[in-house]
């Protein structure tokens, strides 16, 4: 599969292969332009509701990122590419950070977000804090590990940054010379529960 993303005022197409066909370039037109129609809707909704906070905001694109990501079975190597197009029409500039990273992105960490109820997560804090804990390269160089980082916040409570700290520099002084990716779910889980506070 190959995705459309906007680069310098111009279509790149991006996938796993270098050589890309016309049928891969349909599909992705494909991708973009319906993602572009169900966005462009979504934001022009939330803008229309009162009191929506950045974590509601966040959550909602989330959810609707995971059911494109479904849809189209965006494969994870290729989702570093959809984060990237998702700011074509979000009306941000993508962030250097997430260019250079591809992992410290807002979409990503609101796609994570997305599979925890909003409730839950307003009990725990705004936006901004999930941003900053969840945007650590580390915990989302690996979409596992970044689940079991939110739902340890929501279990137990953490509920500011300052709070989370300690357990995000064990989480990524554990991981430090791991390549996670290469782990099983069993053993991701074995390393993670290791880490005690």
């Amino acid at each position: 599969m190959v995705i459309k993303i906007k680069r310098n005022n111009d279509f790149v197409y991006l996938g796993v292969a270098d050589l890309i066909n016309k049928e891969e370039k349909k599909g992705a037109d494909n991708i973009y332009r319906i993602s572009e129609r169900e966005f462009c809707n979504l934001n022009q909704r939330l803008k229309r509701k009162k009191d929506v906070d950045s974590l509601e905001f966040w959550h909602s694109n989330g959810k609707l990122a995971n059911k494109i990501i479904s849809d189209f079975g965006i494969s994870n190597f290729e989702k570093k590419y959809f984060w990237l197009m998702l700011y074509a029409f979000s009306g941000d500039k993508a962030p250097d950070r997430a260019l250079k990273f591809h992992i410290q992105n807002d979409f990503h960490i609101a796609s994570l977000l997305a599979k925890y109820n909003l409730k839950d997560l307003r009990k725990i804090g705004p936006w901004a804090m999930w941003r900053e804990i969840l945007g650590s390269t580390k915990i989302m160089q690996d979409e596992r590990v970044g689940e079991w980082m939110a739902k340890y916040i929501i279990d137990n409570q953490i509920k500011t940054r300052d709070s989370a700290r300690p357990i995000l520099k064990l989480v990524r002084n554990r991981l430090k010379n791991l390549n996670t990716t290469v782990l099983s779910n069993n053993e991701l889980s074995s390393k993670l529960d290791e880490i005690k506070i």
